[in-house]
């Protein structure tokens, strides 16, 4: 819990759908140079922005993330941020709500009207992550709504998993000149075996299935396994579905934006054309 205020005890009144008087406490915290890299109150890591992303950087400031961390579903999450709420604008009512009452009746919602972090031209070659912070409370015929919006960044410091995989790899590698590889199908299991030490069964007539006398603490150990080049394209590849699918949302939320500017400014909403429906793939087949 921050020692500082949060939330403002200064609300705002609404009248909502069924003429009921609507309270909103809105989020004092303001990112500045000083702290433009420090993670905010009570805030949420969301979507990290790879510098390479420059799709996903210039769409950064729409409001395109209308999907809630998991993190924000965290019970203990919304202890944190009621708890600060409570404490921050205890002043604003005759008999403050407990906590325990906050939380039988709170939900939280994405806050669709607040400004989204974005990335400016100088800040292209850096990775950004962006920071979930809950923009406001409102209370609402004793309900509890906390609403939540990316309105921040910090910098994204942490190695790609990656490359650590890759340089951990290279370190349990044994010298090329001193072991020989066996390798055991199907499993892609690689054993070293020292030269020095390696029987060849024509000459000493040594075979592995007579070894019975072998201790058993010694046979149950699993052999050592090597990523191989596949795994790492795996982990490429995975990384490239995942970035391909949230560009494929942000081009969808865009195409829905001008559609609904089409739809102010001449009076109908543009409806698909036939070439729109059919996919790339349907395309070529057609030609």
């Amino acid at each position: 819990m921050s020692s500082h205020n949060v939330f403002s005890s200064t609300y705002k009144r609404k009248v909502g759908s069924d003429q009921t008087m609507e309270y909103w406490f809105s989020n004092l915290y303001t990112q500045d140079e000083i702290t433009r890299n420090e993670k905010p109150p009570l805030g949420i890591n969301g979507e990290i922005i790879y510098s390479e992303d420059s799709d996903i950087q210039r769409a950064s400031d729409e409001q395109c993330f209308g999907t809630l961390p998991e993190e924000v579903q965290n019970p203990e999450c919304w202890k944190q941020v009621l708890t600060q709420w409570i404490q921050d604008c205890s002043g604003a009512f005759q008999k403050p709500p407990t906590i325990e009452r906050c939380l039988a009746n709170c939900s939280m919602q994405w806050d669709n009207h607040a400004p989204i972090a974005t990335i400016s031209q100088s800040e292209e070659e850096s990775d950004w992550i962006l920071q979930w912070i809950p923009t406001s409370v409102r209370v609402y015929q004793s309900k509890f709504t906390v609403f939540w919006a990316p309105c921040y960044k910090i910098l994204y410091t942490r190695i790609p998993e990656t490359i650590v995989l890759s340089d951990e790899t290279e370190s349990v590698c044994a010298p090329k000149d001193s072991y020989d590889i066996e390798v055991q199908q199907p499993e892609r299991v690689y054993t070293f075996v020292p030269k020095n030490t390696r029987h060849d069964s024509s000459e000493s007539g040594f075979n592995l299935e007579e070894c019975t006398d072998i201790p058993t603490s010694y046979m149950d150990v699993p052999a050592l396994r090597l990523e191989t080049e596949q795994d790492e394209h795996l982990s490429k590849y995975r990384r490239k579905v995942r970035e391909a699918r949230l560009r494929a949302k942000l081009a969808h939320y865009r195409a829905e934006r001008i559609a609904q500017r089409f739809e102010q400014r001449f009076g109908y909403y543009p409806e698909e054309e036939g070439e729109e429906v059919l996919t790339e793939a349907e395309q070529t087949d057609d030609e």
